[in-house]
């Protein structure tokens, strides 16, 4: 069985003391987070400094539409304590040519792309993967097998 995730993507790298305190906000909602008052096996990380994971075990009990809605909330929360942007899906993360990641708007990327500074083989983060077997093989893929290649 895999857990459900939701992957929101920060619009800059935030730095040591964000992640430290962003991980800590997250692990405690993850914690305390509940569906119709059934604590849910949830938890939190920050990841390359940009991307924050919530996890739900679905197997111990479902996250509901109003549990769904807390945790958007919580991100709104975070973003607004964090001074980030996590709910954006216009910006697109990728790894450059020296292996570091990268974060723009999609008229950057699709000017990367066409400048030949990005291409097919270009790494790609997909943040609209909804399930931990998922996140661990398809996480990072190339840009051709992406649903990002269409924006190109």
């Amino acid at each position: 069985m895999s857990n459900r995730i939701w992957i929101y993507q920060s619009t800059r790298p935030l730095n040591e003391d964000e992640v430290s305190a962003g991980e800590k906000a997250a692990k405690t909602f993850a914690a305390s987070w509940i569906s119709h008052q059934n604590n849910l096996s949830a938890t939190a990380q920050i990841l390359h400094h940009r991307f924050l994971i919530l996890s739900v075990d679905e197997a111990v009990f479902a996250a509901s539409g109003c549990s769904i809605d807390k945790s958007l909330r919580f991100v709104q929360d975070l973003e607004q304590y964090l001074g980030a942007s996590f709910l954006n899906r216009m910006f697109f993360s990728f790894r450059n040519d020296k292996n570091e990641i990268q974060t723009v708007d999609r008229d950057t990327f699709i000017e990367l792309y066409s400048n030949n500074m990005i291409n097919n083989d270009t790494i790609v983060f997909d943040t609209l993967l909804s399930n931990d077997v998922d996140f661990n093989v398809h996480f990072e893929k190339k840009l051709s097998e992406s649903w990002h290649f269409r924006m190109v």
